[in-house]
């Protein structure tokens, strides 16, 4: 018989619970002579999406007979994975053992007995959760580490459960530190700087201005320690002065601390442009000389501080680009609705609607039937066992009319969410409403009211590239 053993380190094990937990499943594989595979991972999460293990498990659990657990808590405690796991189970075949008592999904007592388990589990881990929780605001306020991995400059000793100054990190941070206070480097370019050195971040990536911001602010560098966004005195070496943070916070004082007023100028294609290379938004400046409007090459640099290499140009030179290619849109949408392309797609768009509305319809029946049955079982109308097997069934048919449901949404806001001769009407009354504008204002709010954003390119040799994305 072919098995899969699923270790997971819950919250609150001891550091050695997955070691003894490994050690029972094998030994009761082997007393049963299964042949098995090893599913393991260390992390307290209950959502399936974050056990990347247990979703292998989920995708291969056609190969298995049963799955091997120390505890029907250690697949879930969580009452929607814990019902979408039996049903996966239960549709496959599949039993779960412990160490203790198998569980065969298909049987109802065998259900009856995992839900009050559950249930049992789920309380369990509330209370171990606000333990843990109100531990760790204990231990903030004595001075201890409580959350994760300490920032760069420090290491977490798990033997003493104190942080420690990490030297190698410690150089790096001061030299951040030295380099931006001395005014010979901005957060922006110290990013760029850290990156071209290879210098990786604490968790392994690559620098950008918002790290350096956090790491320079931070408070943890001073001797403090944080949880719940409060500070409190730690017990680990500081690595900056008072003195040192007081000038940080007076370098960085400015940003965004004074409401400014809003003067920026509207353009004609203000908020609409979108680099074709790197997909940032492009800006529009003025050239006071002449009074020329000009698209400005893309700002944004990569994380070694090269620039993206798309160019600027005259917003006038750009303009009749943006008109040719309104044209040609409006000449395909008439060649669409004279083949009859529209009609089509607008009878198969109000089907799609009507037997969304009629599944909505059946979905709300569905759901009192799902009220009446609780309230049937509270009252003692029902069984437990005979309410469970009726609330499954339901569960089974909203799930299914759900999918269908996402299915004719996708649908009727992708393929068939426009009508072409609507479309049509509107652009060619812009078009006449462009040729009577008089400011820029009044221009960028015609085109702002048709389209969403114009990705634009323009290489070295003049080449202009232009995909215009209409609301």
């Amino acid at each position: 018989m072919k098995v899969a053993i699923y270790l997971r380190k819950s919250r609150g094990d001891e550091e050695t619970s997955l070691e003894k937990h490994r050690m029972q499943l094998l030994e009761l594989a082997h007393r049963n002579h299964y042949t098995y595979d090893v599913y393991e991972e260390i992390g307290s999460s209950d959502s399936i999406t974050s056990r990347p293990e247990f979703t292998k498990l989920l995708d291969n659990i056609k190969k298995y007979n049963k799955v091997l657990v120390v505890a029907l808590d250690r697949l879930s405690r969580n009452d929607l994975n814990q019902a979408q796991i039996i049903n996966i189970f239960k549709e496959n075949g599949v039993k779960v053992e412990t160490p203790n008592r198998t569980y065969n999904f298909e049987e109802e007592s065998d259900i009856i007995t995992s839900d009050f388990e559950f249930l049992l589990a789920r309380q369990e881990y509330r209370l171990i959760k606000k333990r843990l929780r109100q531990g760790k605001i204990e231990g903030a306020k004595q001075g201890n580490f409580v959350n994760g991995k300490p920032p760069l400059g420090y290491r977490f000793n798990s033997m003493t459960k104190e942080v420690e100054i990490d030297e190698d990190g410690k150089k790096i941070y001061r030299y951040i530190v030295d380099k931006v206070l001395s005014g010979e480097y901005s957060a922006y370019s110290m990013a760029f700087e850290l990156n071209k050195q290879g210098v990786p971040t604490s968790y392994g990536g690559q620098w950008n201005n918002t790290g350096v911001y956090r790491l320079l602010l931070s408070e943890f560098h001073l001797g403090m320690v944080k949880y719940n966004n409060e500070w409190y005195q730690g017990r680990h070496e500081p690595l900056k002065t008072e003195e040192e943070h007081r000038k940080v916070l007076t370098m960085f004082n400015h940003v965004g601390k004074k409401p400014r007023k809003n003067n920026k100028r509207v353009f004609a294609l203000s908020q609409l442009l979108k680099c074709h290379c790197c997909g940032h938004t492009l800006t529009l400046g003025l050239k006071k000389a002449d009074n020329t409007v000009y698209v400005k090459p893309c700002w944004y640099r990569d994380p070694y501080g090269e620039k993206c290499g798309n160019y600027g140009m005259k917003q006038d030179t750009l303009m009749p680009f943006i008109y040719e290619q309104i044209d040609d849109h409006i000449e395909e949408l008439k060649v669409c609705i004279e083949s009859g392309q529209n009609k089509v797609k607008m009878e198969r768009k109000n089907a799609l609607l009507y037997e969304f509305d009629m599944i909505e319809q059946k979905r709300q029946s569905l759901n009192e039937k799902h009220k009446r049955i609780l309230e049937m079982i509270e009252s003692g109308l029902y069984t437990i066992a005979d309410g469970k097997r009726r609330i499954d069934e339901l569960n089974d048919q909203i799930t299914s009319l759900q999918k269908r449901q996402d299915v004719i949404k996708y649908d009727i806001d992708t393929e068939f969410s426009k009508n072409m001769e609507d479309e049509l009407l509107s652009l060619e009354q812009v078009k006449e409403r462009l040729q009577g504008c008089v400011s820029e204002e009044q221009l960028n709010a015609i085109l702002r009211s048709i389209i969403k954003q114009i990705k634009y390119g323009k290489t070295i040799d003049n080449e202009v590239t232009l995909e215009i994305s209409y609301l």
